[in-house]
């Protein structure tokens, strides 16, 4: 996991546990983590309730939903599994070739 990917994690529980839980924002005021100074958590209110932002999160929601290929192979890009396959299959029609000869 890299630090950007725990980041991104981090922001995503954080959103949901102090704005999506509760439904105006006095009650998020009253529930305000202790270690989130005043001013950084006025910040984070300020974006995640702005229209543009929120309309921004649903183009990239729906963006994300349409990809067709997912990339789920972790680190690894689809150039180096496919490097990998062509060699697979390099030494797969050798050893055919090897058995039937």
């Amino acid at each position: 996991m890299t630090i950007g990917s725990a980041y991104k994690g981090h922001k995503c529980r954080f959103k949901k546990k102090h704005f999506y839980q509760y439904k105006d924002n006095k009650t998020r005021w009253k529930n305000k983590p202790k270690n989130i100074k005043n001013d950084d958590f006025l910040k984070f209110m300020s974006l995640w309730n702005n229209k543009d932002e929120a309309k921004r999160c649903l183009r990239a929601k729906e963006a994300r939903m349409s990809q067709k290929n997912m990339h789920t192979t972790g680190p690894k890009s689809f150039a180096r599994i496919r490097n990998e396959m062509v060699i697979c299959l390099f030494f797969c029609l050798l050893l055919v070739f090897l058995i039937v000869t």
